[in-house]
């Protein structure tokens, strides 16, 4: 939906124009009055009315999710060969010296009964100003990580995609964020999967709601790929 539908939709904004209809209504009723004059229960139905006609045009947004498909690309994943997939765990370090990268994070997890490595990496963007979350969980088992791709998936709207690379992605349809009091706000939560063999990583975003098709997750595909099809070893 436009940005400007958000910005009516926020209680000051709504206070104002209903403060600027009290204005030019009081103007009416006074030039009226020598004539005609208008009484209180007439400016009651017409309140009545304009609350009626407010609620109708922001219904969808005050009290649904509105859920819009994902815009995330995953298509870049489908050229990565057996033994390119393998090296994704050497991979995942070389985002540690990217400056835009405010968190890193990998370590072993012999704790742990399904997994044997979790990468936790933070991806920060100024412009247009927003921020990734990655998990990369890497299970012992990859029946454990395909069981992963399916599960907690909260009956939300999603896009699955698969290739014959051993490689799926789920992409949840995005989601409309709420402020206080429920009132929403102009952005949306964008949720992905993508598995790798035995590895799944987890993508989660706020980008602003007219922007996502400037999505974070598709510049970390894009690059996760260029980096993984380099023949350098790491």
């Amino acid at each position: 939906m436009p940005f400007w539908v958000f910005q009516l939709t926020n209680p000051l904004i709504i206070t104002i124009y209903y403060l600027i209809f009290e204005g030019v209504l009081k103007i009416i009723s006074a030039i009226q009055h020598k004539h005609f004059g208008i009484d209180f229960k007439w400016r009651l139905l017409i309140y009545a009315l304009l609350v009626l006609i407010s609620t109708a045009m922001h219904f969808k947004l005050l009290f649904t999710d509105e859920y819009r498909k994902s815009l995330v690309d995953a298509s870049p994943l489908s050229s990565l060969s057996s033994e390119q997939i393998n090296r994704l765990d050497e991979v995942l370090w070389l985002f540690e010296e990217y400056e835009f990268i405010t968190q890193f994070e990998f370590r072993e997890r012999e704790d742990h009964l399904s997994l044997s490595k979790v990468c936790v990496i933070t991806w920060h963007r100024n412009n247009p100003f927003g921020g990734l979350n990655i998990r990369v969980h890497f299970y012992i088992d990859e029946q454990e990580a395909i069981e992963s791709m399916r599960s907690r998936e909260e009956g939300r709207r999603h896009t699955s995609v698969s290739y014959i690379n051993n490689i799926e992605a789920t992409l949840f349809d995005s989601r409309m964020n709420r402020g206080g009091h429920g009132v929403p706000v102009p952005w949306r939560h964008l949720y992905s999967r993508v598995r790798l063999g035995n590895a799944v990583i987890y993508l989660s975003e706020n980008p602003q709601q007219h922007q996502l098709h400037m999505n974070i997750s598709n510049d970390f595909i894009k690059l996760l790929c260029e980096l993984l099809s380099t023949e350098q070893k790491i």
